[in-house]
């Protein structure tokens, strides 16, 4: 890639996640979001992106949960706790599906959500 190129990808994964309050949410399937007791959408924070790339860089912790449940597939980034607009597509968990027992908590280490632009 062209330094200009790989300028503009920053640029824009930046404009995605660092412009602004950015909110982790978490889904059942892949259109549906999770309604769990105890789960709210978590800020996140972004560095800025290299290479069109950034991953957040402090732990999110969802919980503690009333009851065991899950599954957990998908996640997707918004502009607000609740509401907001969509800022990323809904995603996959690479891991697979993702559970917790009563009163548990799911948390994301640094690194744990990627943002790119392919």
């Amino acid at each position: 890639m062209s330094d200009g190129t790989t300028a503009l990808l920053n640029d824009l994964v930046d404009a995605m996640v660092n412009d602004q309050n950015v909110y982790l949410a978490l889904y059942a399937d892949e259109t549906t979001e999770l309604s769990a007791t105890g789960y709210a959408r978590q800020l996140v924070q972004f560095p800025a992106a290299v290479n069109g790339e950034t991953a957040n860089d402090v732990t999110g912790t969802f919980g503690p949960f009333t009851g065991a449940g899950g599954p957990v597939t998908h996640w997707a980034l918004w502009s607000a706790s609740s509401g907001g607009t969509r800022r990323t597509a809904i995603q996959e968990f690479v891991g697979g599906a993702l559970e917790w027992a009563d009163g548990g908590t799911l948390e994301f280490p640094p690194g744990a959500i990627t943002v790119s632009i392919a």
